[in-house]
């Protein structure tokens, strides 16, 4: 697998980080809670798997969300190029307002950590990278942004249909985008975890001040039909076939 190849699977990991599960399981609970695990391949390749806890926190001053992401490669993979990651989001239960994100991650044994804190009272969300002796910080002065996981949430607790647009302005604390994910048809999806009737969703990703993101090749993503919503696949070309993540297990 080359660097380009190892590229894209670090950006379907992330992707799978930020639009794993939004579904309602009540009146006014848009969220499921539990353990999702993934598998990566590469045109059948074991390249990496993933792991996704979603918790209800209903301690403290407002009820949370809390979402937690582990993603890794396999040991083939690492000969070339080698990830390990974890990413947390926080976001309120009523209205899915982002409180917190970081994304912790090893690549190729380089340590690097970004925190983005939102703030109330200012509207604004500051990000800050730490990369060994090296700190950047950046700020976004927009209300409307939000973190790549809890843009995502929204975005799937709410019913879909085919035709349906949703647009969200994201900020990662290195950098703004505007993220497209446009639902274009249903199909019957076979994954590990089942077979599962499953709206077809295309994304579009912009860097704000660059234009289309062309890190991101034709990328497609399958959710469950129905009253739940939950990723089953995820399938971005690459320069020679395609990576999949495919859901594998789903538990409590």
């Amino acid at each position: 697998m080359t660097r380009h190849r190892a590229a894209v699977l670090v950006g379907a990991l992330l992707l799978l980080g930020s639009t794993t599960v939004a579904a309602p399981t009540g009146p006014t609970d848009p969220i499921v809670t539990g353990r999702l695990d993934y598998r990566v391949s590469w045109n059948g390749i074991p390249a990496g798997d993933a792991t996704v806890r979603i918790a209800r926190l209903d301690g403290g001053v407002e009820p949370q969300y809390r979402v937690e992401a582990a993603v890794r490669t396999t040991w083939l993979v690492d000969l070339l190029w080698s990830l390990r990651a974890k990413v947390f989001a926080n976001f309120t239960t009523v209205d899915l307002t982002p409180l917190g994100f970081r994304y912790d991650r090893d690549v190729n044994r380089e340590h690097s950590l970004t925190d983005v804190v939102f703030d109330p009272s200012t509207l604004q969300a500051t990000g800050i990278r730490v990369r060994g002796a090296e700190t950047k910080t950046l700020r976004a002065d927009d209300p409307a942004v939000l973190d790549p996981i809890t843009a995502i949430f929204r975005a799937l607790a709410r019913p879909l249909s085919s035709g349906d647009t949703f647009r969200y302005e994201v900020f990662t604390g290195e950098a703004r985008y505007r993220v497209e994910l446009r639902v274009v048809g249903e199909d019957t999806v076979h994954v590990d975890a089942g077979t599962f009737r499953a709206w077809r969703v295309e994304p579009q990703v912009w860097k704000l001040g660059t234009g289309v993101d062309r890190r991101l090749r034709h990328a497609t993503l399958w959710v469950s039909a129905g009253p739940v919503h939950t990723l089953l696949r995820i399938r971005s070309d690459v320069f020679v076939g395609a990576v999949n993540c495919d859901l594998q297990r789903l538990g409590t």
